[in-house]
């Protein structure tokens, strides 16, 4: 009994000295911890090898704990042994554990033009600056083209194995004629399945040195092979003076350009076109290719790019990388203004043609701004649909046409590079007009038998049709987008915003006549035919049947859209969840009139009339689709489980009113009045062609949920295979 008594007492003891210290560890060792318990002076003996347990840090409270308790709750989770023998007790790490371990990956670029810098020197070092590990920036892969050869090359890419454990670590970045510099990294908490994480890329700046003079001699090739990169120098293509960049991707080996901006190497197509590593168009190749000088090119390389987003994961996924041209301006011409100025007239009989564009770009390392205008009447409506020097080549369409187009672009990035702001508006108005004249004869064998109902209603020989037309179209178009990306250290952010609006009008006209004999005709000739003022009526001794025909119409087209995409970092994982919605607004408004008038001479039959309104209300569709999805890292060899859902609402509204104004009682069949002229609204209401018009209402709710699994095999001789269902 006294012996329980006793053991109830220490207890108590041990219990109150335990509890009058704060007993709560934040990262220190295990054998900083232990050696604490032990130096309490406690009945129980504590034995363990410092130096095994230096690099298991603890985190854990032990305050009200018993030492038994204390000393599970220290060594909960952490690869070693923990034996217990009366008051003695044994804490040894246990050998057979291999201690995890996670990989530090991410690149190192110039700062100026972002272009990464292959073989940069990356040394990782402990918080007392003690060298841990040196490495550098390559990274050896390959692929299989289409043809199963193997393709080796090197990614601008470094890798440093370090345990998986919370530390703060230096990295020490150096390279030949750059300023070495060093970063500070925090190295939190790791998650049972993160296996890598991605950390965010270093910029160098370069180091300016004074060199004495020296002649060097050497030769130079058109292009060569740096790691996965084909590399093309600008300077050794022959260009005609005044070249801009299509002229010198033309030239390229391998490359082939096709006349709407396509472009292919070595028969793949090229997803983007870049400018110093980034699409400064966005997507409007033309505009680049037709605008940007050849002499401000440096060289001009090919290579595989991963998404923005897989950048910023630190992922490396071939099966959604683009094939990518980038081409890589002249260091002089990176900061500053570059300008192109054309201007021109000539003769022309009906109208002089001319003219005039100009293009403006001024960058500078964190800004890119970009000006562009055209105007001329040479049948030219796209934005950059005309080679410079090239002057003017006649249009033989016949029509006539004027366009004017402005378009401001800019690009702007934040000084910490997290956020990338891009916007332009763009202004366009094109007219066009044409007149035409058409002669045609065919030819009719008498011989030939007819049926009963054609007998009388055809001639028996040659007949002779001349017709006269017009059109005039006009439009005005204004449209601008948006896009704002931010990159946080969990969390990157993408919102788009677009929107258009384009009014037109277009007016249209053509009067024919049908002959049995060839005649000498002009258009007011055709349209006074029938009037009994006419010149010649003696024309319709040979008329078989004359056609009028005269369209006119009005409207607009509307249509906004809005997207934001967001990415979020799981911590302690390699997972990433993406969620986001997209919103779009379309409207469309037209008014149409359109009316065809048949006269035949008085011998024949009854003249056919018909006149038709289309009046079309705004017809409008509103979609909404919001989404999630999440992402599950399964370890290594790009084993990963996706899980989706996204919905998808429709709301989409039309009606088309027709209304047949040849119904009404004064109905004009001479093509007198103006096309456009309504009667009062209860008139034409009465002659509402229900069978033809239409009202609808349409409204659709979908949801979409998917499932999809990758496993990766692993890069081996044959290269990497993938799993997908």
């Amino acid at each position: 009994m006294k012996r329980i008594l006793l053991y109830i007492i220490l207890y108590i003891g041990f219990g109150l000295n335990l509890s009058a210290r704060d007993l709560t560890f934040r990262g220190e060792s295990l054998a900083t911890a232990l050696a604490t318990l032990r130096d309490m002076h406690t009945e129980y003996t504590i034995n363990f090898i410092a130096n095994d347990l230096e690099d298991l840090p603890v985190h854990a409270s032990l305050n009200g704990l018993s030492m038994i308790d204390a000393i599970k709750r220290l060594c909960q989770g952490l690869p070693v042994k923990v034996k217990i023998k009366e008051k003695q007790v044994f804490v040894q790490y246990d050998t057979r554990y291999k201690p995890r371990t996670i990989k530090l990956s991410g690149m190192v670029c110039d700062a100026r033009t972002r272009e990464y810098l292959m073989d940069a020197k990356v040394e990782l070092l402990a918080e007392d600056s003690t060298l841990i590990d040196s490495v550098r920036a390559r990274e050896h892969r390959f692929y299989y083209d289409g043809s199963g050869k193997q393709v080796d090359y090197d990614a601008p890419r470094y890798n440093i194995e370090v345990p998986a454990l919370p530390r703060h670590y230096i990295f020490r970045i150096s390279m030949d004629d750059y300023r070495t510099v060093c970063f500070s990294y925090e190295l939190d908490r790791v998650g049972r399945r993160e296996t890598s994480r991605y950390v965010a890329p270093f910029y160098l700046h370069k180091v300016s040195k004074t060199l004495q003079e020296v002649t060097v001699k050497a030769s130079r090739v058109r292009f060569y092979f740096r790691g996965d990169t084909v590399v093309y120098d600008a300077s050794l293509f022959q260009l005609a003076e005044g070249s801009m960049l299509d002229a010198l991707i033309r030239q390229l080996p391998g490359v082939e350009l096709k006349s709407d901006g396509r472009i292919y190497h070595n028969g793949k197509f090229v997803d983007d076109l870049l400018l110093n590593g980034k699409d400064l168009f966005q997507g409007n190749r033309k505009l680049m290719l037709e605008n940007l000088p050849a002499y401000t090119v440096k060289d001009v390389a090919v290579y595989d790019k991963q998404t923005e987003e897989n950048e910023w994961l630190g992922r490396t996924d071939e099966s959604s990388q683009h094939h990518v041209i980038d081409v890589r301006l002249k260091r002089e011409y990176m900061v500053g203004w570059i300008a192109n100025i054309e201007a021109g007239a000539g003769l022309r009989q009906d109208e002089t043609p001319y003219l005039a564009r100009l293009f403006a770009m001024r960058s500078d390392e964190r800004s890119n701004i970009r000006f562009f205008a055209k105007a001329n009447n040479l049948n030219n409506e796209g934005v950059g649909d005309m080679v410079w020097g090239d002057g003017w080549q006649p249009d033989r369409s016949g029509k006539l046409s004027r366009n004017e187009l402005a378009r401001v672009d800019a690009n702007l990035m934040s000084d910490d590079k997290k956020r990338d702001y891009f916007v332009y508006v763009e202004a366009h108005h094109a007219k066009e007009w044409q007149d035409t004249r058409t002669t045609t004869q065919t030819f009719l064998d008498a011989l030939v038998p007819r049926r009963a109902d054609e007998v009388g209603s055809l001639p028996d020989g040659d007949t002779y049709d001349y017709g006269f037309g017009n059109m005039k179209n006009e439009e005005w178009d204004v449209s601008t987008w948006h896009r704002l990306i931010y990159k946080g250290n969990r969390l990157r952010t993408q919102a788009t915003a677009d929107a258009r609006y384009r009014y037109f009008r277009n007016a249209s006209g053509s009067t024919s006549a049908l002959f049995s004999a060839p005649v000498e005709v002009s258009h007011q000739l055709l349209d006074e035919l029938f009037s009994p003022t006419s010149p010649r009526p003696n024309l319709r001794d040979t008329l078989i049947n004359r056609q009028l025909r005269e369209s006119k119409g009005t409207g607009h087209n509307i249509e906004a859209n809005t997207s934001l995409y967001e990415t979020l970092k799981i911590k302690g994982t390699g997972d990433f969840l993406n969620f986001g919605i997209g919103t779009s607004y379309k409207e469309n408004k037209r008014q149409e009139f359109a009316r065809q008038a048949t006269h035949y001479t008085a011998s024949q039959q009854v003249p056919l009339f018909h006149h038709q309104y289309i009046d079309t209300p705004p017809r409008s569709k509103f979609e909404l689709a919001p989404f999630v999805q999440y992402t599950f890292m399964l370890g290594e060899h790009y084993r990963q489980l996706v899980l989706g859902y996204r919905f998808n609402h429709v709301n989409q509204r039309e009606q088309e009113s027709i209304y047949r104004l040849d119904r009404l009682a004064n109905a004009d069949s001479s093509f007198s009045k103006p096309i456009d002229l309504l009667p009062s609204v209860s008139e034409y209401q009465q002659v509402f062609d229900r069978t033809n018009s239409s009202l609808s209402h349409y409204i659709e709710n979908r949801s979409y949920a998917w499932a999809d699994f990758k496993y990766g095999l692993g890069q081996k001789e044959w290269g990497q295979f993938y799993l997908d269902f």
